[in-house]
């Protein structure tokens, strides 16, 4: 399979991808936070959410886990 796209291309599509997926990530935690009742959290429009929450959820969670870690150490 043969794809004609350029690395930079790629890497922007990537990136793209990854904002807006925080984007609606956000979202929902903020709707969630305001003591909204399950049926007032807001749900995502974009059909591939679930799909790209399965895999980016435990990364970006995984990053901000270690990023909290490193300023825990700095304050001590």
């Amino acid at each position: 399979m043969r794809l004609s796209i350029t690395v930079e291309e790629l890497k922007l599509k990537i990136k793209n991808i990854r904002t807006t997926y925080n984007r609606e990530a956000s979202k929902v935690a903020k709707s969630k936070k305001s003591g909204a009742v399950e049926d007032d959290v807001y749900r995502p429009q974009l059909i591939w959410f679930s799909v790209a929450d399965r895999f980016l959820k435990p990364v970006i969670e995984g990053r901000n886990s270690k990023d909290n870690m490193v300023s825990l150490i700095i304050i001590y």
